[in-house]
């Protein structure tokens, strides 16, 4: 039986592909930036979880931390250490 929280889980494929059109970008031009086919980024969006690898190549692709961006729906506080 899943638990309540995980309905607070965002769909990570949508999550991303949000993202990539909020930056104006292609999807083709993300997966080259990513060097990944762009098929397989197509296949993305219909993922409910994704690698860290892949938040980490589709991070640095957009410039955009989008791995802070889905710590912060979590609703922890937190502090960044340097």
């Amino acid at each position: 039986m899943a638990k309540k929280d995980d309905a607070q889980f965002p769909h990570n494929g949508t999550y991303i592909m949000k993202a990539v059109d909020a930056e104006r970008r292609t999807y083709s031009e993300i997966a080259e930036r990513m060097n990944v086919h762009p098929t397989s980024f197509q296949q993305y969006r219909g993922r409910y979880s994704l690698q860290m690898s892949i938040w980490w190549r589709l991070s640095r692709a957009l410039n955009r931390n989008l791995i802070a961006e889905i710590g912060d729906l979590l609703g922890i506080p937190y502090e960044t250490r340097s």
